[in-house]
C-alpha cells in the first residue's frame, strides 16, 4: 500500500512539473496583444487570475489561452463588427468566464476533456449580433453567460 501511495505521489509531482513547464513555455512563445479598445486581442494567462474588459467598437476576434489560471472577460461594453466576432479559447487546468449582453446570439463549439463548455442565460436570437466561440478545454471550464439588460443599465 505504501508503495502505491509513493508511486501515485511521484506521478502527481511529475504531472504538476509538466504543467508548469508547459505554462512557462507558452507564456514565452505566445505574446499578448491588444488593449480594451482593440478589435483583435490575445490574452495569455499562466498560473494567475485576470480580469479583462473590452470596449471595442468593432470587435472581430480574440484568442484567450489559460494554463493553471483563470480569466474573466467582460464584453458587455463592446460592439460586434458587422460580420460578428470569433473567439478562440484554450484552457488547460484553468477557467474562462465570458460575460456578454443578453441580446447577442452566441454559438459555442469545441471540445472539453474532463471539463465543460457552457452557455448560461442565452436564448437563440436569429438576426442578432453573432459571437462564435470555439473552445478547447482540458481539465477546466469555459462559461459564456448573458448579463441581463437591467444589470447593464445599472453599471
Amino acid at each position: 500500500m505504501k508503495r502505491c501511495l509513493k508511486r501515485a505521489f511521484k506521478v502527481m509531482i511529475v504531472i504538476d512539473l509538466a504543467v508548469l513547464a508547459i505554462a512557462l513555455i507558452i507564456k514565452r512563445l505566445i505574446p499578448e496583444h491588444g488593449d480594451n479598445r482593440s478589435d483583435h486581442f490575445q490574452i495569455v494567462c499562466v498560473m494567475q487570475g485576470r480580469h479583462w474588459t473590452s470596449e471595442a467598437e468593432q470587435l472581430r476576434s480574440g484568442t484567450i489561452i489559460t494554463v493553471a489560471g483563470g480569466v474573466e472577460v467582460d464584453l458587455t461594453g463592446a460592439q460586434l463588427a458587422d460580420g460578428g466576432a470569433h473567439l478562440r479559447l484554450t484552457t488547460l487546468t484553468g477557467g474562462i468566464d465570458i460575460r456578454v449582453p443578453a441580446d447577442w446570439h452566441v454559438r459555442l463549439g469545441g471540445k472539453a476533456f474532463m471539463g465543460a463548455n457552457d452557455l448560461v442565460g442565452l436564448a437563440d436570437r436569429p438576426g442578432a449580433p453573432e459571437l462564435t466561440v470555439d473552445c478547447l478545454t482540458i481539465m477546466g471550464g469555459v462559461q459564456v453567460r448573458a448579463v441581463p439588460e437591467e444589470r447593464l443599465a445599472r453599471s
